[in-house]
């Protein structure tokens, strides 16, 4: 992939990737906000038994380190890269390419949000983790989701 990707192309993609992220939090607070409200009294809490943030975005369970969540995520990642390096490499596994797709989301589904998903929920990409924390931020939760 090295040198395939022009670094005119990198800013639309990163700015993609962080304006879906945040839509795709819009849309589930649209779906979902008569229910929070009304469960909730409408409280918007971000941490405890009733809190309602981690409906958009990933946050760390209770009584997981910062420690333990950088070591959680520097493993999740490096083995869902050596995944992706496994499924597309032809010499490999000869992964049909229409299938490549669907075996790559497998492999997150299955890896980060089953294996690795209780410790913070498979904040695999920054705009994953970032763009709900804002749009949190904005609709009512307060900064405290970025603590």
């Amino acid at each position: 992939s090295i040198g395939k990707l022009s670094w005119r192309k990198v800013i639309h993609y990163f700015l993609g990737q962080y304006i879906g992220a945040f839509l795709a939090a819009v849309i589930t607070y649209v779906v979902y906000r008569e229910a929070i409200l009304e469960t909730f009294d409408g409280k918007l809490l971000t941490t405890g038994p009733n809190a309602t943030a981690g409906i958009f975005g990933t946050f760390p369970a209770a009584g997981i380190s910062t420690g333990t969540a950088i070591i959680d995520q520097i493993v999740s990642v490096a083995f869902f890269l050596l995944l992706i390096n496994a499924i597309t490499d032809e010499r490999n596994m000869a992964c049909p390419k229409g299938l490549v797709p669907i075996a790559i989301g497998m492999t997150d589904l299955g890896l980060i949000v089953f294996a690795f998903g209780y410790n913070c929920g498979g904040p695999i990409n920054p705009a994953r983790d970032f763009s709900p924390r804002l749009f949190s931020a904005m609709a009512g939760w307060g900064t405290d989701v970025f603590s």
